[in-house]
């Protein structure tokens, strides 16, 4: 690729305008950017220096250069190959290369050169101005536009003029390049200085208060202000051949000056070091993010207003936010296409793809992701997963339905033959054949849907197999019913072919009794012997027609009984069918439902096993290290005994007090600990061996298995056995005498929907509640009982009624916060002290609820009230917390 200076920054009819050309040749630049920008009066050899000495172009190409007094440059200009260095603090970077439309041409403004002086300067990380000559006051008078930047500019909307000294901040490292300098730089005393302290000196205010001397400190001071980092270089002339001037870019090294070459090699050694990253607001740019930058500038600029800093870095900001946006929607599509590939796929795998992708993307978006509406462009970067994520979730949804129905039609074809082939010739084996069908589908399921599916199908495909072999079953009756008939027939058939046999025997008959009449005078021997024969002829006809009639009634009879048979076995089959039909529904909902309890109930116990785990490692710790502080305490007691025996008895004795005091609670915590263990251990024991389990809030019955989650439901929605919110008050106290000691009488009022009452309690008493609550409920984060109530009675003679009203206060809260607690509030503890009786049946407070024990239920010879409290005692809500070990006592006479 060949190498060449693009337009950045034109100048159009309509104002300033980035070109497409530069924006794409950014947008490819990747990682940190530097950018060098060159500025200084039109025909002093800008083109040149950045063509022969920065780019080091020695074929001719580069930015434009002319011999003629007219600008060749534009705007503004880039290199389109980026220069990739490593600078004096070791950053690896590409360099930006910038030519700018010389300042003071003839055909344009002062204005037009403030811009481009302006978008220069905000653009690059190091700025170089070039000018030929020394710096004089004609030099500085050409930078006076200088004057006008913090008018041009602004650091954020909405301000007044913009101080200098904060504008400095945004403005890059300043290089002043001398060229065709031909002065030796020596200070006044002759001695040789540097060109940076050629430049301060320049720098330095100058003595007076007329206005033009203000006006030329003036510059100084911006300049001084605007470029903390500044530096300067000298440039001797190239050469001294005019020729060669005019044609500088052409022309070979030979004709330049040795001097020059070398300085020429140390400027851009220099250059290359002192450039840094481009960044704004502490962060580095890439190549996109300054396209953006430039873009939001020039628009400022075009409509009719002033750069604003703050306003194009959330242009810029709100620009790389959406390419991030744009980029991670990218590669989810890319991601989710490689996944549609395999689907369809089980709901849990595609939900658990979809959320590890996203939960990727957003972590990503979050790294490059900048400025103050990050959390709105990762809103909507989460929008457009989630829907994006349902489209594949529906695609897969569909593609899963379809190779449903495929499997089923196929099953169905299959199941048609077996019918059609006789495999099947009653509902026993169609059961069998389709439970056998159902339980391989339901193992290959991977969708809710598929089931579904599965179940519409199969009622659909029962009934047609049905109503198939009903349909069959009323064929093979009616053709029963056929052949019977037809055998009646032939039956009857037959019975007319004797009876016309008969007719034609009697004929005979009779023809041969005519005949023995005629031979009747010959034949009178065998007279009774034919006659004989006659009646038994007659009862033989007589009996056959007897028994075919019989025959024929029992035939009717016989199928009229099979038809009635048939009709009663179709009509079983039907209601049998719907049955089957309504059973299967409550069984899968069944199922469901004890599935959906047996898996929270899991969840339930894993969580208390862990938490039980951590607590008893969290006390462990505790326990060894107030065990190393204890006798760390009692080495340094030793050491300082020995100092301060005779000195300081009392100090000794208090720190041994404190100690005892703190290790006797260090003791009593760890036996709380290993009761909570026992108890613990006591309560899974219980629990895994009991048939059955009574809940004491709602007095249902209940398995082992869903106990706890029950409870925790029925402790969430179940009615409390105070009705209504407890209200709370305590209006007054009274001090009393017993036996010559004072002590507190505190007057407490209950109030809620049904009554209200007053009681009177001593502050022992709530010293004993709270004791007691804590040995009753170790497991529950209790309210504080705290500063307030750890007064004694003599503090509170001392102090007179402050501490009164303070305990007063102190004990309406706790108490309120203890009646807000539902466990605390049915204890028979905390009823007692406020005055009301405890009922633990749980069937008065719920009449309605069934409490007969299940049948096998077996009593184990201990209350499970404690269940409701042993399941809280390891939920997450309710974890407790240990008290830290004090030094002082709660007393009261």
């Amino acid at each position: 690729m060949n190498s060449k200076a693009i337009p950045l920054i034109i100048y159009e009819r309509e104002g300033f305008r980035v070109t497409p050309e530069s924006l794409e040749f950014l947008r490819n630049l990747e990682g940190k950017v530097g950018v060098i920008a060159v500025v200084g009066k039109y025909r002093t050899g800008k083109s040149f220096l950045l063509n022969r000495v920065i780019l080091d172009n020695r074929d001719g190409q580069g930015f434009g250069v002319g011999p003629t007094i007219n600008a060749c440059t534009k705007g503004l200009w880039v290199w389109s190959e980026p220069v990739e260095i490593e600078n004096s603090e070791g950053e690896r970077m590409k360099v930006l290369v910038i030519d700018s439309e010389g300042l003071g041409a003839f055909d344009e403004d002062a204005n037009h050169d403030t811009r481009i002086f302006l978008l220069a300067l905000l653009l690059s990380s190091y700025f170089v101005y070039n000018s030929v000559g020394t710096i004089d006051e004609n030099a500085l008078q050409n930078l006076s536009l200088i004057v006008n930047l913090s008018k041009q500019l602004q650091i954020r909307s909405s301000q007044g003029p913009t101080n200098p000294d904060e504008i400095a901040n945004y403005f890059p490292s300043f290089l002043w390049v001398l060229r065709d300098f031909a002065l030796r730089l020596v200070d006044g005393e002759g001695n040789p200085i540097s060109a940076r302290k050629y430049l301060e000196n320049a720098l330095v205010l100058q003595k007076g208060v007329s206005d033009n001397i203000e006006a030329k400190n003036r510059i100084r001071r911006l300049l001084s202000t605007f470029f903390k980092d500044r530096d300067c270089f000298s440039l001797v002339r190239p050469t001294e051949r005019e020729d060669v001037l005019q044609k500088l870019d052409n022309a070979p090294e030979e004709v330049f000056r040795p001097e020059f070459l070398s300085q020429a090699e140390e400027l851009k050694k220099k250059i290359f070091t002192k450039v840094k990253p481009k960044t704004l607001n502490g962060q580095m740019l890439t190549g996109e993010m300054l396209g953006q930058l430039a873009i939001a500038y020039t628009e400022a600029i075009n409509k009719g207003g002033v750069p604003n800093i703050e306003g194009a870095w959330t242009s810029v900001c709100q620009a790389e936010c959406q390419k991030g946006v744009d980029d991670c929607m990218r590669e989810f599509e890319q991601e989710m296409r490689e996944i549609s590939k395999r689907l369809p796929l089980k709901e849990e795998e595609i939900y658990q793809l979809q959320a590890e992708i996203g939960n990727k993307l957003v972590k990503k978006f979050k790294e490059k992701a900048l400025g103050d509406s990050v959390t709105n462009f990762k809103q909507q970067l989460k929008l457009k997963l989630k829907e994006r994520a349902l489209v594949y979730k529906e695609k897969n949804e569909r593609l899963s339905q379809e190779r449903a129905q495929k499997e089923l039609e196929a099953w169905g074809v299959t199941l048609q033959n077996q019918l059609k082939n006789k495999e099947i010739t009653n509902f026993a084996v169609l059961k069998t054949t389709i439970e056998s069908f159902s339980k391989t589908f339901r193992a290959d399921s991977i969708t809710k849907s598929m089931e579904i599916k599965l179940l519409e199908y199969l009622i659909q495909l029962y009934t047609e197999s049905a109503d198939y072999i009903l349909a069959s079953s009323l064929t093979e009756i009616q053709n029963e019913c056929r052949r019977l008939y037809q055998q009646l027939e032939f039956s009857q058939d037959q019975v007319n072919r004797r009876k016309a046999e008969f007719e034609a025997e009697k004929d005979q008959l009779k023809r041969r009794l005519e005949e023995y009449e005629r031979e009747l005078c010959t034949l009178k021997a065998s007279q009774a012997t034919s006659a004989a024969r006659m009646e038994d002829l007659i009862r033989e006809k007589k009996r056959i027609e007897e028994s075919y009639e019989e025959r024929i009634q029992y035939l009717k009879e016989n199928t009229s009984e099979k038809i009635e048979d048939l009709k009663s076995k179709y009509q079983d089959a039907s209601e049998k069918l719907n049955s089957l039909q309504n059973s299967s529904q409550k069984q899968i909902a069944d199922l469901q439902r004890d599935n959906a309890l047996l898996r929270q109930e899991l969840e339930f116990i894993k969580n208390e096993e862990i938490e039980y785990k951590r607590r008893r490692n969290e006390a462990e710790s505790e326990a060894k290290e107030l065990r190393n502080k204890l006798r760390n305490a009692q080495s340094e007691k030793t050491d300082r005994s020995e100092k301060t025996e005779n000195n300081e008895p009392k100090i000794i004795y208090e720190t041994n007090k404190y100690l005892s005091f703190a290790f006797e609670k260090l003791e009593l915590r760890c036996q709380q600990l290993e009761e909570k263990v026992e108890r613990l251990k006591k309560c899974k024991k219980l629990i895994k061996n009991c048939s059955a389990l009574q809940c004491k809030i709602c007095g249902k019955y209940l398995n082992s298995n869903v106990f706890s989650a029950h409870v925790i439901a029925c402790l969430r929605d179940g009615p409390a056995s105070i009705d209504g919110k407890l209200m709370i008050e305590v209006p007054q106290t009274t001090i009393r005498d017993e036996g010559g000691k004072p002590y507190t009488e505190y007057v407490i009022s209950f109030s809620n929907k049904a009554k209200s009452w007053n009681v009177s309690r001593k502050y022992k008493m709530f010293c004993n509640l709270h004791s007691s609550l804590q040995q009753q409920f170790p497991h529950l984060n209790l309210p504080e009982f705290g500063a307030v109530f750890s007064q004694n009675s003599s503090s509170i003679t001392s102090r007179k009624p402050t501490i009164l009203e303070e305990r007063k206060k102190g004990f309406q809260i706790y108490l309120t916060e203890l009646s807000n607690m539902p466990i605390i509030k049915e204890c028979t503890t905390f009823r007692k002290f406020i005055g009301l009786d405890f009922d633990p049946i749980p069937s008065q407070r719920y009449p309605n609820q069934d409490t007969t024990p299940p049948r096998g239920y077996k009593s184990r010879g201990k209350s499970v009230y404690d269940m409701v409290t042993t399941s809280r005692m390891f939920s997450d809500s309710s974890s407790p917390v240990l008290s830290p070990i004090t030094n002082t006592y709660d007393i009261d006479h």
